[in-house]
């Protein structure tokens, strides 16, 4: 679906190259959770912690997959 494809865009976005300062150079992750109203919750802090747990399950499944 179209979120699913914006939050790996995002997340391309940031990890699939390495940056550079000054002489070192770094590589960050970046992990997305995403929850949609009314269809996962209808409460904001519902909504949040729906978020957190498919952004730590998207971490687990992109660490697996290192």
């Amino acid at each position: 679906d179209i979120l699913r494809e914006v939050g790996s865009k995002i997340s391309s976005a940031l990890c699939d190259q390495p940056f550079k300062l000054d002489d070192q150079e770094f590589n960050v992750g970046a992990s997305v959770g995403i929850a949609i109203y009314p269809d996962d919750a209808k409460e904001s802090a519902d909504l949040i912690r729906t978020a957190d747990v498919r952004m730590y399950k998207d971490k687990r499944t992109r660490k697996a997959g290192r």
